[in-house]
């Protein structure tokens, strides 16, 4: 029977908490394991001092149950059971201390004034509650919530006192400032969950109901306590950009989140710029023209938003859109040296498709066509639903470039079977997609019969859309090498 107590305890998850604490958190939960009010088991003090030697990479072979045991209990024949449960009792009390960290002070603030109120403390409520409105004021109220908090505790407040017994009490504001702050909580929150969920929509090609859109926004148009509020506005430019793809209100999400002065937070930055990455991949460019500065400067923007010295996975949706953007906008080395220095910070299931998907974009953008089929070849697991579609593109793309026509056919059949059958596809990928398939077999067909006139047909039919084209440039090119080649095949003979 193997011995469980040699199970490895580096990917546990006690020592990934503990890798995420920085070395001030560190010794702040050096101080609260030693608190007797929250640990009377002195042998966790011990563990604390045992692992902090080995903070912050753990990485050591000699952090182990058996090293644990020996170290703490001096004894050379090891009690699992004793260290097991040592080890949870340890990162229960990690747990705690990790969430008693992200309670503020206005928080614990807050809660105290809620308890004055309940002692009947109302002189001493008044004195608090003033101090911490004029803390809150320089405080960034994230979705509205402690004004709203605030504005609850000021109702309740005036309820204990009695104050709603006379015509003067009816008319205080601390009766509607709660509902009122509430319903901005709601817009922001809903905003907020709305630019998600399009975002969401948008990189899986997807068609998910997103509940109340229009609803929110226009009560967010209308809500006096969305006036000068940066991130509603911002937001909303975020949503309408998504839905209507206009350039002036790009270019003024732009300035909002990329301009000097933008007060914006980080994480809801990182989600308008990919709002705004979609929307210059999918060729609504300003000013009509191709500005692949634009799209890698915004890529970089997302990139250097990243911390380089934490060892949190990066969503699979931020890589992507960061890699991609590098490789549509031709900053080729910069792409390749991003997937090389990141990949390991990919959630594993899903690394093997995305990277496949990354390295044979890259060689097809080189032109190594036997490269790029290579890699499409080691994806085994197709865990991103939004990249099937891509993959399958890519994939006739190079089948074309290497003369496989038999293969490209059956590819193209089954490719159309999927589109007809696929769920998750809104309507607009569909038809993106069909445009792709339909223009890519009347390549197949005008290339094989060696008709200048049909290619010269789609080439005008190509330009004839309005709606972006997966590989437009790829088909353009293709089918001006081949219009050149008969030509020239035309002025040989004649000479």
């Amino acid at each position: 029977m193997r011995n469980l107590g040699t199970v490895p305890m580096h990917n546990s998850s006690l020592i990934q908490l503990l890798s995420n604490l920085d070395k001030a958190a560190f010794a702040r939960f050096g101080k609260f394991v030693a608190s007797p009010y929250f640990n009377a088991n002195r042998k966790l003090t011990e563990l604390y001092r045992y692992l902090s030697k080995f903070h912050p990479e753990f990485d050591s072979l000699e952090i182990s149950h058996e090293n644990i045991y020996r170290k703490l209990y001096k004894e050379d024949k090891v009690v699992y059971g004793t260290v097991y449960y040592l080890l949870s009792e340890f990162e229960s009390l990690l747990e705690k201390f990790v969430a008693l960290e992200r309670l503020s002070p206005a928080d614990l603030e807050m809660e105290y004034l809620s308890e004055l109120t309940q002692f009947g403390m109302h002189n001493r409520f008044d004195a608090r509650i003033k101090k911490l409105e004029k803390k809150l004021r320089d405080m960034r109220d994230e979705f509205n919530l402690n004004s709203y908090k605030l504005s609850e505790i000021r109702r309740n407040n005036s309820f204990q006192r009695k104050e709603f017994l006379t015509k003067k009490d009816l008319s205080k504001k601390e009766w509607t400032d709660a509902s009122y702050e509430l319903i901005n909580m709601f817009i922001i929150n809903n905003l907020r969950n709305i630019l998600l969920l399009a975002n969401y929509n948008n990189l899986i090609s997807a068609n998910l109901e997103i509940p109340m859109m229009n609803e929110t926004i226009e009560m967010a148009q209308r809500a006096e306590g969305m006036k000068n509020n940066a991130e509603a506005e911002a937001m909303l430019l975020g949503i309408r950009l998504i839905k209507d793809k206009r350039e002036e209100d790009y270019l003024k999400l732009k300035k909002m989140v990329t301009g000097r002065g933008a007060n914006i937070r980080r994480s809801l930055a990182d989600d308008l710029l990919m709002v705004m990455n979609n929307y210059l991949i999918e060729g609504n460019l300003p000013g009509g023209k191709i500005m692949q500065d634009e799209l890698f400067e915004l890529s970089c923007l997302v990139a250097g938003n990243i911390d380089k010295k934490s060892n949190t996975k990066i969503p699979v949706d931020t890589f992507y859109h960061i890699a991609m953007c590098a490789i549509t906008s031709r900053n080729y080395k910069w792409a390749e040296k991003f997937i090389r220095s990141n990949s390991n910070r990919l959630e594993e299931k899903h690394r093997s498709c995305l990277l496949g998907y990354l390295q044979g974009s890259l060689f097809a953008e080189y032109r190594q066509y036997e490269n790029a089929h290579r890699e499409l070849a080691k994806i085994r697991n197709f865990s991103l639903v939004f990249l099937k579609p891509l993959i399958r593109n890519l994939q006739l793309i190079i089948y074309a470039e290497l003369n496989l026509h038999s293969e490209a056919v059956d590819m193209a059949k089954s490719y159309e079977q999927f589109l007809r059958n696929d769920r998750f596809q809104s309507a607009a990928a569909k038809t993106r997609n069909r445009d792709f398939l339909k223009i890519y077999l009347k390549y197949l067909k005008a290339s094989a019969d060696g008709s200048e006139r049909k290619l010269s047909d789609l080439l005008g039919e190509m330009k004839g859309y309005n709606r972006f084209i997966p590989y437009y440039k790829w088909f353009e090119r293709k089918i001006g090498e081949q219009i050149e080649g008969r030509a020239g095949m035309r002025k040989a003979a004649r000479g």
